[in-house]
């Protein structure tokens, strides 16, 4: 089924830039990409099975860094309110944060020490404003 295209798109394609007239891979080689002249004279568009997200060129200790948006859109899709997310590739904290700030219960597991204290570092820093207790345990398993 189509779905009608928004107002800010036909605002959006009225300053189409250099960029936006094929398509646009991510500066940080992430995969992602974009190329809204598609969108040009249609009304309708069919849905995407693909996210389209702003990219985010901060490395925050983690080489794969994500917008916290990509976890916040499949938490809400996938999680109850009072549910538990459990990521078990934890990185630098990013679907943490997101659970944390949609006050959902979060269990991360991340076997590199580093990414470990960053995604910690991450969590303090950038849920502060929320309450919620952060538990960080350290278990090394042997090789």
């Amino acid at each position: 089924m189509r779905k009608p295209i928004g107002d800010w798109v036909e605002s959006r394609l009225k300053k189409l830039g250099e960029h936006d007239l094929s398509r646009h891979n991510s500066v940080n080689d992430s995969g992602f990409g974009r190329d809204i002249s598609r969108w040009v004279g249609k009304q309708t568009v069919l849905p995407s099975n693909v996210l389209t997200i702003a990219l985010v060129g901060k490395n925050k200790g983690h080489p794969a860094v994500f917008l916290v948006d990509l976890p916040l859109f499949f938490i809400k899709l996938l999680c109850p309110e009072d549910g538990l997310v459990i990521d078990p590739f934890a990185g630098s904290g990013t679907t943490g944060i997101a659970a944390l700030s949609l006050g959902r219960t979060s269990v991360m597991i991340e076997n590199n020490l580093q990414y470990c204290q960053e995604a910690e570092r991450r969590l303090r820093e950038e849920t502060a404003a929320q309450s919620h207790e952060i538990i960080f345990q350290l278990s090394l398993w042997p090789k």
